[in-house]
């Protein structure tokens, strides 16, 4: 089974290169997943598709980004890939994941996760997470509460 499942059999994976990768992480709060939701409906992202759907616990509901009857009862599952392309800047991707990895998948999923990220030349990906404020070491707990952590120290940020 292939690891991302376009909803259009035509698609073509190049057309996500130089995007930025969006993921949460399901955690405190939701936080990530929240900021995902809030992200697909203000950009108004379209869904292209789902990541690895086998590898999450099954959920199925509505569509939660319905703005009208049509669409409504479009079904939403546990891993779903959304897109929104920017004339100047590539695009940005996003995996918004409605269900927790089954942890005999974890493994598996990072590596096809990282394979997909390359052959679609993704060019950054984001991870959005929350934790406890008891989890905070002491220098943390004055200043800026969020974090961000660039994988590579020499790549350029930007905010889309």
């Amino acid at each position: 089974m292939a690891s991302f499942l376009p909803l259009n059999e035509s698609f073509n994976v190049k057309k996500l290169n130089s995007s930025i990768l969006i993921l949460p992480s399901i955690s405190v709060g939701n936080v990530g997943q929240l900021a995902c939701d809030l992200l697909i409906t203000s950009l108004k992202m379209e869904k292209i598709g789902y990541f690895q759907p086998d590898f999450f616990l099954p959920v199925a509901g509505y569509n939660a980004f319905s703005t009208c009857d049509e669409d409504k009862y479009e079904v939403s599952i546990n891993s779903e890939v959304f897109y929104k392309s920017f004339q100047d800047d590539g695009g940005v991707v996003l995996i918004q994941f409605r269900a927790p990895l089954m942890k005999k998948f974890e493994k598996k999923f990072c590596e096809r996760l990282l394979a997909w990220v390359k052959e679609c030349e993704i060019s950054q990906v984001v991870n959005l997470t929350s934790c406890h404020s008891y989890e905070r070491v002491d220098s943390q707990l004055t200043g800026f509460v969020y974090r961000i952590v660039p994988s590579k120290l020499d790549q350029s940020w930007h905010v889309f």
